[in-house]
């Protein structure tokens, strides 16, 4: 027969390719019997040389676009699987944060639930104050520490959820943290009598007057705890005592020594307006008046 020669082609690729592939080189393979049996009948062994040359090409060309295409299927494949590894890894990323979350929370409103009284009863304070972190620039956590801390002030539960509200406000527009106007102003409810219910409009005020003097939140707070419980003695009212500390905080009295001097002299006040005698004519030619006229004023203030 002349040369003879093994053909070893190794193919890659997907089964639908390779099928296809191995069809036309059976077709081929069929052509070169047919040239072979023209062998026989004379044609010549260069002929056959020659188409076997041929043949021989083809596979090889056949075998080329196979791997080819495997390669291409391998690296559709690989750019595949890199995105799945990532939309994978960002799920669980974001299935950790969320039970992260979940866990501060529960660790957060265990805390309130140990200082509000029937905290938990319905549902109703948790999922408000849930709403509260969802409007409010505060995390969850620090939204439930205000209102722990509400609980331990002596907030009842009715009333938590705004008087928390009211708190996180001031955090954000004066220069006291939530919880410190939180504590200070359910401190000077308690002193003053008021309820808590009433705490936005007490925060209002406090703005107000920050708004309109030369002092600060901070400054109107800290010298009104120290004068608010002999403010009362003296039958002042909330407003007013907020009022003085505004004034005297604007020309820089301190809290501490103003403070302290206030509360003196309303003590020395309320004993002359009791006893009378001359620090009562004292007091009242300062103000202006007579002595009945000083007596009357005061006694008529707070019924």
């Amino acid at each position: 027969m002349g040369d003879t020669f093994v053909l070893d082609v190794k193919i890659r690729g997907d089964a639908g390719s390779l099928i296809s592939e191995m069809g036309k080189s059976g077709a081929a393979a069929k052509n070169l019997n047919s040239q072979l049996k023209n062998v026989g009948a004379g044609i010549g062994a260069s002929k056959a040389a020659s188409t076997l040359g041929s043949m021989r090409g083809a596979m090889v060309s056949t075998g080329v676009a196979a791997m080819a295409m495997a390669e291409q299927h391998g690296a559709a494949m690989s750019r595949v699987g890199t995105a799945a590894l990532g939309a994978g890894a960002a799920l669980t990323a974001t299935a950790g944060l969320a039970v992260k979350a979940a866990n501060d929370w529960q660790s957060a409103w265990a805390g309130v639930t140990k200082t509000v009284d029937g905290a938990d009863l319905g549902g109703v304070l948790e999922g408000q104050l849930r709403g509260l972190a969802q409007k409010l620039p505060e995390s969850h956590q620090e939204t439930a520490g205000v209102a722990e801390a509400a609980g331990q002030l002596g907030v009842k539960r009715k009333d938590v959820a705004s008087f928390t509200k009211t708190m996180i406000d001031l955090g954000e527009s004066t220069n006291m943290s939530a919880d410190v106007a939180a504590t200070q102003i359910a401190r000077f409810n308690n002193i003053m009598g008021i309820a808590n219910s009433q705490a936005k409009h007490l925060g209002s005020s406090i703005v107000a007057l920050g708004n309109s003097n030369a002092t600060t939140e901070s400054e109107i707070m800290d010298m009104s705890m120290r004068i608010a419980a002999t403010g009362r003695q003296v039958r002042m009212t909330a407003p007013e005592i907020l009022a003085m500390s505004a004034s005297l905080t604007s020309v820089g009295v301190g809290a501490e020594s103003g403070g302290t001097s206030l509360s003196k002299f309303f003590v020395q006040m309320n004993r002359a307006v009791s006893s009378g005698g001359k620090d009562l004519e004292t007091m009242a030619k300062t103000a202006g008046m007579t002595s009945d006229q000083f007596k009357k004023l005061y006694e008529s203030k707070g019924g």
